[in-house]
């Protein structure tokens, strides 16, 4: 298979989880942006809300930045997820909080299967890689993330010095583009349910909340579990809404065949291990439901 197509299945793979990211980078150094950055990206996102003088605001706010590291992670040595780090939560201590978690929601989770036909078993299990059901949602700002990842591959695109291979401009051009969207999605967020972008945080790649989404999922699927309400993902209970939306979204139903039931979840994760460790874990707390413990 050549670089290009690797890089686009992996793109497709991570859309929304990544088993431990959030635990694996500490904070890292933000560096300011210049004036011409600055502008550009004004340039690029602004609209009749968001005028030159907001964005300006935002982008020359003291907390917002490059973080080069940030992009080493994301483009040049993403990590890869390993097995052993799935197998930590089939043992004792993760499928402890898991059925404690399922005992704390039952409630949410019940009405969520009735609404969603997902069982609870697979949206504890989803939470539980995604994030440990909220232990580690990550302490990078996320203005800050797809800022550097956006300038960064803007510059290597750009850079007459750059001899990127073909694939891999394609991957650049690609990894641009996604970044940008991502932006605006944050700032419709920020605009239309009044998210703090500034000190939102989460993992290295741009995910955030218990649900470990990014920004434009919690903006298309976001759902909060009460009427009326903004979806807040940093919620247990808006979180098992969420997830359970998601993956209703991506074609998962309890009572399908379970070729369907991975076709799904292969939309969240293409790694094999992801899969037949998410469907172990919910079998696992699925059989401890039934029986009552």
């Amino acid at each position: 298979m050549d670089n290009g197509r690797q890089n686009r299945r992996k793109w497709m793979g991570l859309g929304f989880f990544c088993l431990f990211s959030v635990v694996c980078v500490e904070a890292l150094a933000e560096t300011k942006l210049s004036d011409k950055e600055k502008k550009h990206l004004i340039h690029r996102l602004s609209t009749s809300f968001w005028t030159e003088k907001k964005l300006n605001d935002v982008f020359s706010h003291e907390k917002i930045g490059k973080i080069q590291e940030i992009y080493s992670l994301n483009i040049r040595s993403p990590m890869a997820l390993e097995d052993e780090k799935y197998r930590l939560l089939t043992n004792g201590d993760g499928l402890h909080r898991g059925r404690e978690f399922q005992q704390k929601w039952s409630t949410t989770l019940t009405k969520a299967e009735k609404i969603y036909e997902v069982d609870r078993g697979m949206i504890t299990s989803l939470l539980l890689v995604a994030s440990e059901l909220g232990r580690y949602t990550g302490n990078h700002r996320l203005l800050s993330v797809f800022v550097t990842i956006y300038l960064t591959t803007r510059h290597e695109i750009m850079d007459p010095k750059a001899k990127s291979e073909k694939s891999n401009r394609y991957s650049l051009f690609k990894k641009n583009r996604w970044a940008l969207e991502e932006l605006k999605s944050l700032l419709k967020l920020h605009q239309h349910q009044n998210l703090d972008m500034i000190n939102l945080k989460g993992d290295y790649s741009g995910r955030f909340g218990i649900c470990q989404l990014f920004p434009s999922i919690h903006l298309k699927w976001a759902v909060s579990s009460h009427r009326g309400k903004v979806p807040d993902l940093f919620r247990a209970e808006d979180a098992i809404y969420t997830i359970a939306n998601v993956i209703r979204q991506l074609g998962y139903r309890s009572f399908a065949s379970q070729n369907r039931k991975n076709k799904a979840l292969s939309q969240l994760n293409t790694n094999p291990t992801f899969i037949r460790s998410v469907n172990a874990i919910a079998k696992l707390l699925t059989s401890t439901h039934l029986m009552g413990h």
